[in-house]
C-alpha cells in the first residue's frame, strides 16, 4: 500500500511538553503515515515499547563504549 505522508517532524517542539522519541526509532513493522489515527494505535502496542526499549539499549551501550 503506497502511503503519503504529510506530516513534519516538530519533536523539538513536542518534547518541551511530553516525553517524545525520534521517529527513526522503529517502533511498528508495517508501513503508515505519521499524524494518523492508525499509526498513534499500533505505536501504543507492545511491539513500539520493545522498540524504544532496544533503542534505549543501544544508545547505553554506545555511550558506555564512548567512555572506554
Amino acid at each position: 500500500m503506497e502511503v503519503e505522508d504529510h506530516g513534519s517532524m516538530d519533536i523539538g517542539n513536542v518534547s518541551l511538553h511530553c516525553p517524545a522519541i525520534p521517529p527513526y526509532i522503529q517502533v511498528i513493522d508495517e508501513k503508515h503515515a505519521l499524524h494518523t489515527p492508525e499509526f498513534r494505535d499500533m505505536a501504543m502496542q507492545d511491539r513500539a515499547m520493545e522498540g524504544m526499549l532496544l533503542a534505549q539499549i543501544k544508545e547505553e551501550f554506545a555511550l558506555l563504549k564512548n567512555r572506554a
